[in-house]
């Protein structure tokens, strides 16, 4: 790529501009650098320790133009260092200045109108940027970071993402290790969802594990208490109480836990001491948790209606709402 630099008067006169080969034009054209050198007072220099010195005051007189000859002529009188890339000054006119100015205020009325803006890095050198406008405030593009836009997605909790059409969560709770995913879980385990308990028509959690090949049901059939047997081994037997709510034992009823009001009926298959300590009745083929249901952020008002013969009707509701 080629390079242009106009040096100050001092060292060589800048050609004329009708005077420049056609080749010189081409090469502007592709990028150009001004440098300008020209003999300043002091207090307009660089400091011995690279650090730019207090703006000085300078006399312009640089007619409106092309864009590319008013910066030229303000290079050498300002005596400062311009790199322009010449694509952004094409076609671009200049309303020139006039007077006695400090530099920046200077270059900030020659660039008025153009779109351009001229920052100064620490060295004093002035680099041109297009702005945000054309016409607008002269906000550079290395003054300002580009947009940058993040987006994420939340992966649902492993007791909320389902499967089989919703009839099973991906999850279950296991005591002291929390929400566990059945695939990253020590255990074997089964969760069966709200949709599972309506799909079926269950009434009692014992309707819902009747569907589990591990689980067989050892009470009497609509009987006043549900016991079973997990892998072979008993499980709520004698009424004690061998069935979670919540994670706790000790608060479900003893005879039939009704499954309408559980968002999860959870079968964990295996001793399950060290999760949620030892069963009332010492049970170790395997733990189950009723999951209650709880308000969610979108409200719920929900009625059922059941009908199992002429005589016997039902209807149940839930309403949930999130309050304070």
């Amino acid at each position: 790529m080629a390079a242009h630099r106009v040096l100050p008067p001092s060292f060589r006169p800048a050609p004329r501009e009708e005077a420049r080969p056609a080749a010189a034009r081409m090469a502007q054209a592709m990028f150009f650098t001004l440098v300008c050198l020209a003999a300043a007072p002091p207090s307009a220099r660089a400091q011995s320790d690279g650090a730019p010195a207090v703006e000085a005051r300078r006399t312009f007189d640089i007619p409106s133009g092309p864009l590319d000859r008013a910066l030229s002529r303000f290079g050498r009188q300002a005596g400062v260092q311009l790199v322009v890339n010449a694509e952004l000054t094409t076609g671009l006119s200049s309303p020139g200045v006039s007077g006695d100015l400090e530099v920046d205020e200077a270059l900030r009325r020659l660039l008025a109108g153009t779109g351009l803006a001229a920052v100064r890095d620490p060295g004093g050198e002035y680099t041109l940027r297009r702005t945000t406008a054309a016409g607008g405030a002269a906000l550079s593009e290395a003054a300002s970071l580009p947009e940058v836009r993040v987006t994420a997605s939340v992966e649902p909790e492993p007791a909320a993402a389902t499967f089989s059409a919703g009839q099973l969560a991906r999850g279950a709770t296991l005591g002291v290790l929390g929400v566990a995913d059945a695939m990253e879980a020590p255990f074997s385990m089964t969760s069966y969802t709200e949709a599972m308990v309506n799909d079926a028509q269950a009434r009692t959690i014992g309707d819902v594990l009747a569907y589990d090949s591990s689980v067989r049901l050892t009470g009497q059939t609509n009987g006043v208490s549900e016991s079973f047997t997990i892998r072979g081994f008993p499980i709520n037997e004698g009424n004690i109480g061998d069935l979670m709510f919540a994670g706790q034992y000790g608060i479900a009823p003893n005879y039939q836990a009704s499954a309408i009001y559980a968002e999860r009926i959870e079968l964990i298959k295996g001793p399950t001491a060290l999760l949620n300590g030892i069963a009332p009745n010492g049970s170790i083929g395997g733990a189950l948790n009723v999951v209650p249901k709880r308000a969610a952020d979108t409200p719920l008002t929900r009625l059922v209606l059941d009908y199992e013969s002429k005589s016997q009707l039902g209807a149940r509701f839930d309403v949930g709402r999130r309050f304070g």
